[in-house]
């Protein structure tokens, strides 16, 4: 065969996997299966994903100088049961999960020496208060001798002039017990205390959902507030911690969100009720504006949209809120056909939200109408109709511009599965991964201007995600298998020569590849495996250092191919612990056209 007759075609890696278009009509590049491989962030190629490790506030195990002697020293979080919620206030850490005994759930701080339970601190009454107390200060019972650090002062009646001032005072770090006796402060502080502290602490069970806001002028009032669906709603500012009250009977809300100053506590049975406003905490008071509403189905998510909108989703149903307050709230129903099952919604650019017919955009969906055609997940439809039910939670990356979908794998216990969508190109690009781990609950924060993704797992340990090159020390596969490429001739057969993968890569790497040809018809051999070296991109004369980076070196990795069929599919795995991520850009072919097949 002539030269001439050699071609020689290239194409991108992008598309993701798709498991609805015909095989003979799939884009080269697109993706068959694959697990353990992410869309590049500008959706340009395909990358094998970072790890995950445990994080306890101690430095990471990737980190350290002996990454296994690190790993060992970072602890569950104290207690039993899964992790309840994971979340980052103020960059730190904060996790909670239910005591040893599971008869309250506790909340827990990373730090330094790693897990360390937060003081939920306690109020005491009093009355008769003849002089002010400072916070900060030490308070004194005068019999008990029990003392205390104050956090906050609220005078609710008289004043401290006129010796009669009445109210609360917010302690932590107790000793001992109060009682009804004089309390006294090493500043001059004087009262009389009501009779014993009432601690605070929270029911154990529940699911965990927070928010971060500040709904006061001063730039240090910032704070977390939290929901379990099993007790009060909480604020705490990363000292005092309070509940918060809505008035309803049953007040255990399911769900958060701040809104136009106003916290919006949302309740699974389809009600809403919201603060008055620059008011989050004590309790919701109706006559200073504060109030509720329903939506007429259970309630899954909520979270304000572009455009001082708040939406409001139900399984079945889309509301959104507009307006400021009482007097000019409108809830407009947006969709009586279109939902948001529990823990999807998440704010990328847009709302995106998994529903009974798959991934949607609330911009979707306003344009296009309720049809399941217009979701932004038709290329794995059928794999969400199989995960759908065993949905855990959902994240976002937006560093790397991916919404990321989380289930539990029915056909293995301590697995997870999940679904990445990357949305940096012109079309969503979906890749599917399995972790070894029980993971329950999820996290998207800032430290030190750092995103930080975390997750809570069932074994009590809470995890940093897209962290290390491993799995918390455990080897890491991965496997992508590209879809069939015939060239544009499915019913020409032909010589394949040779394969060029566009690559990234940090490192040198070896992976395993191999090629199936004719759709794996058994009566054309299989191809052996054999090793396919990847190696870091070249380095630039007068630019790059000398002893940093491989000379004259090419970003791609080739392999000789031999055999012959109508279509060839390409196919590479390999499984690394402590080697950064290879990335594939393009897919260099080379091959001859024989004859009709």
């Amino acid at each position: 065969m002539s030269a001439q007759s050699i071609k020689d075609d290239i194409f991108p890696c992008t598309g993701g996997l798709n498991l609805v278009t015909p095989i003979v009509n799939q884009r080269p590049g697109t993706v068959q299966a694959c697990y353990n491989w992410e869309p590049t962030p500008t959706s340009d190629g395909y990358r094998e994903i970072e790890g995950y490790e445990r994080y306890d506030g101690r430095q990471l195990a990737s980190l350290a100088a002996d990454p296994v002697a690190q790993r060992a020293l970072i602890t569950v979080v104290p207690g039993s049961g899964p992790v309840r919620g994971v979340w980052v206030f103020d960059d730190k850490v904060y996790a909670f999960r239910d005591n040893a005994l599971a008869t309250a759930c506790v909340m827990h701080q990373a730090t330094a020496t790693g897990w360390s339970e937060v003081d939920l601190g306690a109020t005491i009454a009093f009355t008769a208060g003849t002089s002010a107390f400072l916070v900060g200060e030490t308070l004194l019972g005068g019999t008990s001798n029990a003392d205390a650090t104050i956090t906050r002062i609220e005078v609710t009646s008289g004043d401290w002039s006129t010796s009669n001032a009445a109210g609360t005072l917010w302690i932590n770090d107790i000793t001992g017990t109060f009682q009804a006796e004089t309390v006294t402060s090493i500043g001059g502080g004087s009262a009389t205390a009501s009779g014993a502290q009432s601690a605070f602490s929270r029911a154990p069970g529940g699911t965990y959902r927070f928010v971060n806001a500040n709904f006061y002028a001063d730039a240090p009032a910032a704070a977390m507030y939290g929901v379990c669906g099993l007790d009060q709603a909480f604020a705490f500012d990363g000292t005092i911690y309070e509940p918060i009250s809505t008035g309803a009977t049953d007040d255990t809300p399911d769900f958060i969100a701040s809104h136009k100053l106003r916290l919006f506590l949302g309740f699974s049975e389809g009600f809403v009720s919201f603060s008055e406003p620059g008011v989050p905490t004590g309790t919701f008071d109706a006559l200073a504006g504060a109030g509720e509403f329903g939506i007429g189905n259970w309630l899954t998510n909520m979270a304000p949209i572009q455009g001082d909108v708040l939406g409001i989703y139900g399984e079945r149903v889309i509301y959104l809120l507009y307006g400021s307050g009482p007097t000019d709230f409108e809830l407009k129903p947006h969709s009586f056909n279109t939902g948001a099952l529990t823990d999807t919604l998440q704010t990328l650019n847009d709302q995106l939200f998994l529903d009974f017919e798959g991934i949607r955009s609330l911009q979707t969906t306003d344009a296009f109408g309720d049809f399941a055609s217009n979701t932004l997940s038709i290329s794995v439809n059928p794999w969400l109709a199989f995960y759908r039910s065993y949905l855990i939670g959902s994240l976002v990356c937006r560093e790397k511009n991916q919404y990321r979908l989380y289930f539990s794998d029915p056909a293995e216990a301590g697995v997870t599965i999940a679904l990445t969508m990357g949305l940096g190109g012109e079309y969503p690009n979906f890749l599917p991964q399995r972790f070894p781990a029980a993971l329950v609950c999820f996290a998207n924060g800032t430290i030190a201007g750092e995103e930080w993704l975390l997750a809570g797992g069932s074994d009590g340990y809470v995890y940093r995600v897209d962290s290390g090159n491993s799995f918390d020390g455990a080897a890491l596969p991965s496997m992508i298998r590209l879809s069939w490429v015939h060239e544009g001739t499915p019913g020409v057969r032909k010589r394949f020569r040779e394969v060029r993968y566009e690559t990234k890569a940090t490192a040198n790497r070896d992976m395993t590849f191999a090629y199936e040809l004719n759709y794996a018809d058994s009566h054309f051999a299989p191809t052996a495996a054999d090793t396919l070296e990847f190696k870091p991109d070249g380095g630039i004369w007068g630019v790059d250092r000398w002893g940093s980076m491989t000379w004259g070196g090419f970003p791609r990795s080739r392999f000789k191919l031999t055999g012959s069929g109508t279509n060839i599919a390409l196919i590479l795995s390999g499984s690394r612990s402590d080697t950064p991520p290879v990335e594939i850009n393009a897919v260099r072919l080379r091959y001859e056209p024989r004859r009709r097949y």
